[in-house]
């Protein structure tokens, strides 16, 4: 950001996206001063004033968890404070909750450094009796040697002093009717560290960074007084002058707010986590610690607390650069200014009718590992190759704006001449919000760079959600779901490098042995000791298919959560299998949008046979209905909000079979292309038909929706529930019902067109009649992404206008100007992030044209009789770019269809409505063989293509 003291005639900018570069040009009516300032989160590295302007950060700093980081904010990480967290939760580096005892009885972290006493001591104010424990180097000072004691005490012994480690507990939940008042009170944290330069309550609360200004907000409050008798004291008013005579215990106290509302009661848990202190000479409570030297652990007796030292993340580093410059390219004067903690600033004078540009460069540097579009340097010592990277940078375009600008324009240009489409008058915000999505995902990825996280690169706090990361059971993929229609195939491949990076991971997970419990075992990357199991049926046993199974696995598994970064990942799959069979559909849209042959027998096919691999190793094969199951999965996350108890595992879900059909029938379909695995085709067709088309996996799980009394598909074969208005069940995450629509594209149009018999019929009426229900629970705009609800919704649809004014509706009640819907406070609760709902787009393009079964329709599902349509350049399977218009009253018959043939393949489109036969011809005049066959009670016209030849389809 940047301050000005006059009035800025205009400003511009814009991103060189190849570079990683952003030009802002300024221009003013009058002569004034600018500033620009950039700050760094609280637990960044301190800030260099290394001209011409710099400032490293210390790039996604670890967070073990969110209790974690809630308490190290204000804290300079670098300290490497002590604390209790839960065991098993010690963060993504190495040994965060590992500690050895040496031969001299010295404890030690696993990587050899030393508990010492923090100076100066907890927090300005506090009795010297009490010091921060912290992580440092062992010199061989006294202050280096704790050791266990045979009482289970953590001592140090420093002259004549004895300081023992320590806990300052967290306040015990608040009384009846008073809740935790959210803020900083005089810069205490909300797990109730104390405030130790404070001397009265009323001194604390006259710097509690609080906006009272309403008076019921704050008109009660008590505070706790720690101690020998603990108590609450009850006020009224937030500034009473009664407080004055209450001094605050040095031990901790916090500030609660009374709940008026009763029927809204909640109360805040404060997280049972603290920092773990050094009392001296017995000035505090001791803590009691249990040593498992298997597991290396401390762990607070009586709890399931471990010690734990937070950490940066020293592998990872990033710099901003800024040049300044005029017109002509020449470097202004300009001033340095820096904190030297968390803000660096440069001021330049900016004359009248002068422009002046500022290149922002920014780099980010990897240490010993591999990170997508990062370059692996030294970041150790003031000049590191981060802050080299971004001076750099920023000096070299700061020479090239114009070409840099010229470039950037081009390759927007060529982005919007790839597709369009037209919705007509009626629908026009849903074409407004096509083409915001189109940007968001063209804004946000690009070959050779890091692909966009949760939130792309709109980051607006020092913390975001999910740590912006990659997460695999929807939000990553998500993001993508529309490019390939869109024709942007090309936005996709940031996505594949991450994935291919984790591959060995994968592999890895399936050949431990997870008969071996949590806290056992060393994790590849920066985990040693947390690692999710794989609940049997009974919710007990760790084995991955029960207790009597020992079979072996094979192919991969993945965890839930990705990063950039190969080495840090959350390693819990959260009991969800389908994570790589669900990151394996792109790798199937990649290759039929693009028949880039290459890709697929490099890429893509070695992938899916993995995923393959691990299913039929995986599965149970059902004597009683000959078919396989998928056990021990779970639809939800952790299979949560299921009518089964939380943590009990969800069996043959359609989130696994839908995908893994998908999986299995395109294997075999890939492997007779390139003319491999012939051995395993006919069992990979089998397992990629419908169980009543004599499909070797588990038919989809139903059940009875209680609104309407219709059979609707459920999230899996043991729940007993479904969503309804009175019961939102797993409405917020409908993609438990959709998967095999979408994602999975098992469940599609093809299944009505007769040639799947009422089985087929019955499983697609059953399909629309979940899209409709459970899409109404959430108002068509679930919390956790439209993405969920639309494109599912629109592979089935048979009414396009129905399915139109439900996706507008959506629109009306959570677009903001932006153009982004926002979704937190929907019926179902929660908050989704909004680049992911990019992948809503594909319902739209869905309704105009759908090809994933293997020939094109056009406008599946009509159009509004009343409303013109148009779209030009979607991408089809086989890699057809295809153009089609509608108009009002052509009662769902297209027009003006043209289609243009990528990569040279047999084209198939199946009869329009109102057509009785159709002719084709060839941008040279020449009319190809059209060959006709029935696809059950609809016809399929299909033809031969030549590599870059358009074509026109006319109504015969």
């Amino acid at each position: 950001n940047y301050t000005v003291d006059g009035t800025l005639l205009s400003t511009s900018s814009f991103v060189d996206s190849v570079n990683d570069v952003l030009f802002v040009k300024l221009v003013a009516n009058a002569t004034m001063n600018i500033t620009v300032i950039s700050s760094v989160p609280q637990s960044a590295q301190t800030v260099s004033s290394r001209a011409p302007w710099v400032l490293p950060t210390e790039a996604g700093v670890s967070k073990a968890d969110d209790a974690m980081y809630a308490a190290r904010q204000g804290v300079n990480v670098t300290d490497n404070n002590v604390m209790l967290n839960d065991c098993g939760r010690g963060g993504q580096h190495n040994g965060t909750q590992r500690f050895i005892i040496d031969n001299n009885g010295i404890v030690k972290t696993s990587d050899g450094r030393c508990l010492k006493l923090s100076t100066p001591p907890f927090a300005n104010g506090c009795p010297s009796s009490v010091r921060k424990l912290i992580i440092g180097t062992c010199d061989n000072s006294a202050e280096s040697k704790w050791k266990l004691t045979k009482q289970g005490l953590l001592q140090l012994q420093l002259e004549e002093d004895i300081y023992t480690a320590s806990l300052i507990p967290p306040p015990p939940p608040p009384p009846p009717g008073y809740k935790f008042l959210e803020g900083q009170v005089g810069g205490q944290s909300k797990s109730g560290y104390p405030l130790c330069n404070c001397s009265t309550v009323k001194e604390c609360m006259s710097k509690a960074p609080l906006q009272c200004n309403q008076t019921d907000w704050c008109e009660s409050y008590a505070i706790y007084t720690p101690g020998p008798n603990p108590h609450w004291d009850r006020f009224c008013h937030l500034y009473d002058a009664n407080d004055t005579a209450h001094a605050y215990s040095d031990k901790g106290w916090n500030l609660w707010e009374k709940v008026h509302d009763e029927t809204q009661r909640k109360f805040d848990t404060v997280p049972q986590l603290g920092y773990v202190i050094a009392n001296r000479n017995n000035s505090g409570a001791a803590i009691i610690w249990m040593y498992d030297m298997q597991k290396q652990f401390f762990t607070m007796n009586g709890t399931t607390q471990c010690l734990t030292f937070a950490e940066p993340n020293r592998n990872l580093n990033s710099a901003i650069g800024v040049k300044v410059t005029d017109a002509s390219g020449n470097t202004l004067p300009v001033q340095f200014g820096t904190d030297n903690v968390r803000e660096s600033n440069v001021t330049f004078t900016l004359t009248v009718q002068s422009p002046v540009w500022l290149t922002i460069a920014v780099q980010v540097c990897c240490k010993n590992c591999t990170a997508i579009g990062t370059p692996s340097c030294n970041i150790s010592g003031p000049s590191n190759g981060a802050i080299d990277g971004a001076l750099h940078n920023a000096e070299e375009l700061s020479q090239n704006i114009k070409e840099s600008q010229t470039s950037t324009l081009s390759w927007w240009d060529g982005f919007w001449n790839a597709s369009e489409v037209n919705l007509g008058d009626d629908f026009r915000l849903l074409e407004q919000f096509w083409y915001a999505m189109q940007y968001t995902v063209g804004a946000s990825a690009r070959e050779g760079k890091m692909a966009p996280g949760l939130w792309g690169p709109w980051i607006t706090t020092d913390g975001a959600g999910w740590n912006g990361d990659y997460t695999l059971n929807y939000n990553f993929q998500a993001i993508f779901y529309a490019v390939f229609s869109s024709n942007h195939p090309e936005l996709a491949l940031p996505y594949f490098p991450v994935i291919n990076q984790m591959v060995g991971l994968g592999k890895w997970r399936v050949a431990m042995d997870w008969s071996i419990t949590v806290g056992k075992i060393g994790i590849p990357g920066f985990f040693t000791n947390y690692f999710g199991g794989w609940p049997d049926v009974d919710g007990k046993h760790w084995t991955p298919r029960g207790a009597n199974s020992n079979a072996s696995l094979r192919g991969i598994n993945f965890p839930g959560h990705f990063s950039a970064f190969p080495e840090l990942y959350y390693p819990n799959d959260m009991s969800q299998k389908s994570d790589a069979v669900f990151v394996g559909m792109h790798y199937i849209n990649y290759f039929e949008s693009t028949q880039d042959m290459q890709f697929l027998q490099d890429v893509a096919y070695p992938y899916l046979k993995l995923v393959a691999d691990f299913y039929e190793s995986y599965m149970i094969l059902n004597t009683t209905t000959g078919k396989y199951d998928i056990l021990n999965s779970c639809a939800m996350e952790n299979c949560g909000a299921q009518e089964l108890p939380r943590g009990v595992a969800s069996n043959n879900p359609p989130f696994d079979i839908g995908l893994a059909q998908t999986n299995f029938r395109k294997l075999a379909e890939y492997a007779t292309i390139l003319g491999v695995d012939e051995d395993r085709r006919a069992t990979w067709t089998k397992l990629g038909l419908h169980s009543f088309a004599g499909g070797l996996l588990a038919p989809y799980p139903t059940t009875i929706d209680p609104s309407t009394n219709q059979t609707v598909l459920n999230e899996h074969q043991d729940s007993h529930g479904f969503p309804t208005f009175e019961s939102i069940g797993n409405a917020r995450y409908p993609i438990v019902y959709f998967a095999a629509m979408h994602p999975g594209s098992a469940i599609s149009l093809s299944l009505g067109d007769g040639g799947f018999g009422a089985e087929g019929e019955s499983l697609l009426k059953a399909a629309r009649a979940t899209v409709k229900a459970v899409n109404a629970v959430n108002w068509w705009s679930p919390t956790n992404g439209m993405c969920m609800a639309w494109p599912p919704a629109s592979r089935v649809s048979n009414n396009a206008t129905e399915t139109l004014l439900s996706f507008q509706a959506a629109l009306n009640v959570t677009l903001h100007p932006n153009l982004w819907p926002w979704l937190e406070n929907r019926p179902s609760a929660g908050s989704g992030c909004p680049i992911e709902n990019a992948g809503a787009t594909l319902a739209i393009n869905d309704l105009l044209m759908q090809s994933h079964e293997g020939f094109i329709r056009l406008f599946p599902a009509g159009w509004p009789s009343d409303s013109d349509a148009s779209f030009n350049q979607l991408r089809a399977d086989g890699a057809f770019l295809v153009t089609a218009s509608i108009v009002a009253g052509a009662h769902g018959s297209p027009s003006d269809v043209r289609i243009t043939s990528l990569a040279g393949k047999k084209c198939s489109i199946m009869l329009p409505p109102g057509w009785s036969d159709l002719v084709v011809t060839s941008q040279n005049g020449s009319h190809p063989i059209v060959t006709s066959a029935p696809y059950g009670n609809k016809t399929l016209y299909s033809f031969e293509t030549v590599v870059n030849t358009n074509y026109t389809i006319m109504k015969k």
